[in-house]
């Protein structure tokens, strides 16, 4: 038994045809059999168009919108505690310093 090869389309090929089917120039079963992928991803592709157009099937290794602001303010986060920690970690000694300078 042989396997298929897998079919790469780029995303502005999954948009072109997204595109002619919504505008009823051919049916997800036509794109299908002209692609040489499955049905069921054709319908992928039609309920990810739809669930957010602009961010339609970003691509391997790019975030959607959201996710990279999500993952932008998670940077911005860690950065936040590190300074703060270090901030303390200064303040700490600064006090033990003044203690020591009292005390003589």
């Amino acid at each position: 038994m042989s396997k298929k090869a897998a079919v790469i389309l780029e995303r502005e090929e999954k948009l072109a045809y997204v595109e002619q089917i919504l505008l009823k120039k051919m049916t997800a079963p036509e794109v299908a059999k002209k692609t040489g992928v499955h049905e069921a991803t054709v319908y992928d592709w039609l309920k990810k168009y739809r669930e957010d157009p602009g961010d339609f099937m970003p691509g391997s290794g790019k975030l959607k919108r959201e996710d990279k602001e999500i993952k932008d303010l998670e940077k911005r986060i860690k950065e936040l505690e590190q300074e703060n920690a270090f901030l303390k970690k200064r303040r700490n000694i600064s006090s033990r310093t003044q203690c020591k300078i009292q005390s003589y």
